[in-house]
């Protein structure tokens, strides 16, 4: 089930994000590092309503997303469709011991149900040009890549990723 993170879930978070960064580091992957993200990262998303996650029958947490309008100052530079505002997708993960399970496609596929009860346009995200199972990911849920760009203190490109959700999102476009 996926529900509203709670203070309690901060240590299955972190413990997701403890076991994912070495795995990203070993494919070059600087998306994540010791310090990003962060405990206070997760539990700002928590008290502002924007993180979800999914729980075991244990509650353990298996996956965990931040949902929110926040576009990082880089997204400037790309060529987004017209539509706005937009649904944001950051710090997604699923705990590596649960992957090839489906998990991550539910996330994508929470967003877009979010996003549309939300009456949002598109869903907009990027990943690290070294992640290939996020960008794949991306590309298999319908998402466009729309831009590259770089991070201050990244050595890598991110690529950016849109989806568009209604008619009048396509409309706007034409």
């Amino acid at each position: 089930m996926i529900r509203k993170a709670q203070i309690d879930d901060i240590w299955g978070i972190l413990d997701i994000v403890e076991r994912s960064v070495p795995l990203m580091q070993d494919v070059g992957n600087d998306q994540w590092n010791s310090s990003y993200p962060s405990r206070e990262d997760f539990l700002k998303d928590i008290a502002a309503g924007e993180l979800f996650v999914e729980t075991g029958s244990d509650r353990s947490v298996l996956s965990v997303i931040c949902l929110n309008q926040v576009e990082p100052a880089e997204y400037e530079q790309v060529q987004w469709s017209r539509s706005r505002p937009s649904l944001v997708i950051h710090r997604m993960a699923v705990d590596p011991r649960y992957r090839g399970k489906g998990l991550a496609g539910k996330l994508f596929d929470f967003a877009e149900r979010r996003a549309r009860d939300l009456q949002f346009d598109s869903i907009r995200s990027d990943t690290c040009c070294r992640n290939p199972g996020m960008n794949s990911l991306f590309q298999k849920k319908g998402f466009k890549k729309t831009g590259t760009i770089r991070f201050a203190g990244s050595e890598n490109d991110f690529y950016c990723y849109e989806k568009k959700l209604s008619e009048r999102a396509t409309q706007q476009e034409n």
